[in-house]
């Protein structure tokens, strides 16, 4: 099911193992994007909002904050069933930050499965809500991680990766595989090498207890061909102390605009257009109709013509459009969907230096549209 996808499905974070954030729908294109209407908004649990939707069979999955899960029909709006993990009251003191984002759940046959910052993985059943089933991975008092991110399934196994705190030590820094069937653990990977394995050369001779913090925490993908695994790991130039995340939030010299869509051609690599404005862009989906939906931390959610880049579409959804977009069909009708509302610290920060956007939180909105007729 997952390598073999229905075109009006949405079954992992950017729809696709690899990742690409590409659907193949065709239905809402260049000449008829002026008739995209809202159909449909519903309130999101509080928190930092950067969830991606699942759709299938008609239902749309939605991860909020805090280890909350919604199912909602995928036409009519109405909510199905939700869920809501009892976590520990003392989670943000321990952990430390960035508790409450959620980005994506996974699909596996009849189950939605998610990791928890709890340090579970567990499994709901997709048609009710129920726990399927639970497996716990650490002990979140004596050996904290978080989950900002959720897992992929590849190959029938659960892998998951996580932010390893300070605390937690070097043998919270792993990457895990459960099946996905089961919830039973069938191996992890430690990221943080001791004395002797490979890769132990570049921590210059450090205590292994002390070795801490080579985080996994982004969504992985997976190349069925390969049968193997890739994640984005943070870096140990600059940044933040407890994670070395290298980030700085200002303009270029000589520029007014913080957002940028550049198209690229994969053949070439020359730049074919480039699409500037003042607010920062966010995240893009790019469909079989010509167009590259996505929002900016202003509120605006646009259409860009992929060849072009020209702006064909464009709505004011009134709060940061900080979700993954996507787009999916229903008894052959195409809709579009994204999530809105307080970003994380990095999308807050866009707006602080651009200075004079408004800037909203706390709202959470799910914008559907779909073609009229």
């Amino acid at each position: 099911m997952l390598q073999d996808r229905a075109p009006g499905d949405w079954l992992m974070w950017r729809r696709t193992l690899n990742g690409w954030g590409y659907s193949p729908l065709d239905q809402i294109d260049r000449d008829n994007v002026d008739d995209l209407r809202m159909v449909r908004t519903r309130a999101l649990a509080p928190g930092s909002q950067e969830g991606t939707l699942l759709a299938y069979g008609g239902m749309l999955y939605m991860p909020n904050p805090n280890d909350h899960l919604q199912a909602i029909d995928a036409v009519t709006g109405d909510l199905v069933w939700e869920y809501r993990r009892e976590l520990p009251d003392d989670l943000l003191e321990v952990l430390g930050g960035l508790v409450d984002v959620d980005r994506n759940v996974a699909i596996y046959g009849d189950v939605i499965i998610d990791t928890g910052n709890d340090d579970y993985v567990y499994a709901l059943d997709a048609v009710t809500g129920e726990l399927a089933w639970e497996t716990q991975i650490f002990d979140c008092e004596s050996m904290p991680t978080r989950y900002t991110s959720g897992p992929i399934v590849a190959n029938g196994k659960v892998v998951s990766g996580r932010s390893c705190r300070p605390r937690g030590g070097p043998d919270t820094c792993v990457i895990v595989a459960h099946d996905a069937t089961t919830g039973a653990e069938v191996w992890r990977t430690r990221l943080v090498p001791a004395p002797g394995e490979p890769g132990d050369e570049t921590w210059g001779g450090g205590p292994f207890e002390e070795r801490v913090h080579v985080g996994s925490w982004m969504v992985p993908s997976y190349d069925p061909l390969r049968n193997s695994c890739a994640r984005v790991l943070s870096t140990m130039e600059g940044g933040l102390a407890i994670c070395r995340l290298a980030a700085r939030f200002q303009l270029a010299p000589g520029t007014d605009q913080l957002g940028i869509v550049r198209a690229i051609s994969v053949e070439t690599g020359e730049t074919v257009w480039i699409h500037e404005q003042r607010a920062g862009t966010m995240s893009l989906v790019a469909t079989g109709g010509g167009l590259v939906f996505g929002g900016d931390v202003n509120g605006r959610f646009r259409a860009l013509d992929q060849e072009t880049g020209d702006v064909v579409w464009e709505i004011n959804l009134g709060s940061q459009v900080t979700g993954f977009p996507i787009t999916y069909a229903v008894d052959g009708r195409q809709y579009v969907a994204v999530s809105t509302g307080k970003g994380n610290p990095q999308a807050r920060n866009l707006l602080e230096v651009i200075g004079h956007l408004q800037r909203t939180e706390g709202l959470h909105v799910q914008g559907s549209l779909k073609a009229a007729s």
